[in-house]
This record gives structure tokens, sequence and C-alpha cells, in this order.
């Protein structure tokens, strides 16, 4: 990303970088992820949303505004992570035309950037420093199969840790 917004670049022949594409967002543009062929970019306006299948022709087809600027984005799921301004933003990107706010986390200050591995949220969050969260949305929804006594039992996680949902059966062999 630029100043000008979004350049697409064929690096194919790295002796040899050439420009293919690109589209212009506003000022600042600072961060970016990219999946399923639309790039989100934080930028001073907010989440910026391009579609970049044809890499010739990026297309910006929406923008989530965040009440101020934004400095990071991390993609994990259907889920986009924000860092800015605005504290730490939780958008669902299962339509990137239509971007949904599903939690706001107050993290204290203007968090610098944000990454996701596995269960957590890592937030650097300017003079107040590193800050971890765990996070339910990123819990992968499991289950566990347990056979004693001639019953089954299926255990369902309820997104903290712990499994909390039962069914339980008799086991009978087959005919």
């Amino acid at each position: 990303t630029v100043a000008s917004g979004l350049q697409i670049v064929d690096v194919s022949d790295p002796a040899n970088p050439n420009r293919v594409g690109g589209v212009f967002l506003g000022p600042y543009s600072r961060d970016l992820s990219v999946k399923n062929g639309y790039a989100y970019i934080a930028n001073t306006a907010g989440l910026q949303v391009v579609d970049v299948n044809d890499a010739t022709n990026p297309v910006r087809v929406g923008e989530y505004s965040t009440n101020g600027g934004v400095r990071s984005v991390h993609l994990s799921g259907d889920y986009a992570y924000v860092a800015g301004e605005a504290g730490l933003q939780v958008l669902d990107t299962r339509n990137p035309l239509n971007l949904k706010i599903i939690d706001t986390i107050d993290t204290g200050d203007a968090p610098e950037g944000v990454q996701v591995v596995g269960n957590y949220l890592y937030v650097a969050n300017g003079s107040s420093g590193l800050k971890i969260y765990k996070s339910s949305i990123t819990q992968d929804v499991g289950f566990r199969v347990h056979s004693a006594e001639g019953k089954l039992e299926l255990l369902w996680g309820s997104g903290d840790g712990d499994f909390d949902l039962q069914s339980v059966g008799s086991l009978t062999p087959p005919i």
C-alpha cells in the first residue's frame, strides 16, 4: 500500500517488478490482508475493501467507517480484526460487500497492530504495551467422543474451553 492507495505489482521476475494495477483509496493506507480475492486495507478513512480478482483492474467495493483511522487489519476465519483510533473492532467478513461489526474491545489506548494466533488476540497497544486477549470468536467448536460401560457420550464445546453439552446413548452392536 502507498499514500495514494493500493498498487499491485507482478514480481514473477524479481529483477523486473512490474506494476499491473492500482486503485486510489485516499491518504495513508497503512496495512492490508487479502483473502478470497478481496484486499482489506487499513487507512485513515477506516477499512477499505477492494476486489482484487482481476489484478489489472482492482475495484473498491466497500468500506467500514471506524470513527477514526485504522492502523492494522488481520483476517482470521470469517473475521477481520481491526486496530486503530477506535480501539479494536471485530468485523464479520462473510459478505465483503457488507461488513458487520461483531464486537468492540476498549483497549485503553489506540492500538497500532493486531495478530490472531489460535484463540488469542495479540494487540500492540501504543504506550500501553502488548495486550493479549482470549477470543471466544476464534475458538473452534469441537467435540469429544467417549465410551464407557456400554454408553456413548458426545460432548460439545461451549466456547470457553470447557465441554458442557452432553448426549448419552446406548451402544448396540450391529446386526
